[in-house]
């Protein structure tokens, strides 16, 4: 079964929640530079995880750093619960769409595109062109469904991450948390 790794704590909060119900990848082979086939097809059950390679099974609820193992002795079993699984439970995916974004440098601030290149994907939520100064409600739904605040918060940690400087390409699932699996914290 494939997972999903996260280890963005601005979404923590959503991803325990479990309102975040989306994650943009990136697109693009690291190697060759030519865009990189979906991971992930809709339909797919998928394992997200907290911190995937970390030797710690247990996570703060508040900083998702890894628990020391003798404050987890004394606190597993207690009901606490301010730490939690690293493995969150399962997901379906429901939609799949490319999308590219790109940092325009205009005057002192950052003006993001994000921009849908193939309109015959079949998607209900079609992304067509979205600038943070449009408003635009389809923009509110991309970073509140992918766990951010705003949509700064999303562009600057993709940015960090990613360098938009140069149009980027990314993969958007959006999932469904499965209701027969309970998150183990």
């Amino acid at each position: 079964m494939n997972c999903i790794n996260f280890t963005a704590k601005e979404i923590l909060p959503a991803l325990l929640a479990r309102e975040k119900v989306q994650t943009i990848r990136n697109a693009t082979d690291k190697k060759t530079g030519k865009l990189k086939p979906p991971r992930y097809s809709v339909g797919e059950e998928v394992k997200i995880y907290w911190s995937q390679r970390s030797k710690s099974k247990y996570f703060s609820t508040d900083t998702g750093n890894p628990w020391i193992e003798d404050v987890l002795q004394m606190k597993e079993g207690s009901g606490n619960k301010k730490m939690f699984n690293k493995e969150m439970g399962r997901v379906t995916i429901t939609d799949v769409f490319r999308v590219s974004m790109q940092r325009h440098f205009d005057g002192g601030l950052n003006r993001w595109t994000i921009n849908c290149p193939d309109s015959t994907w079949k998607t209900k939520d079609l992304i067509v062109s979205i600038t943070p100064e449009e408003n635009d409600m389809r923009l509110f739904e991309l970073y509140k469904r992918d766990g951010f605040e705003s949509e700064s918060i999303m562009f600057n940690w993709i940015h960090k991450n990613y360098d938009l400087d140069k149009e980027k390409h990314f993969w958007v699932y959006r999932f469904r948390w499965n209701k027969d699996e309970k998150a183990k914290r």
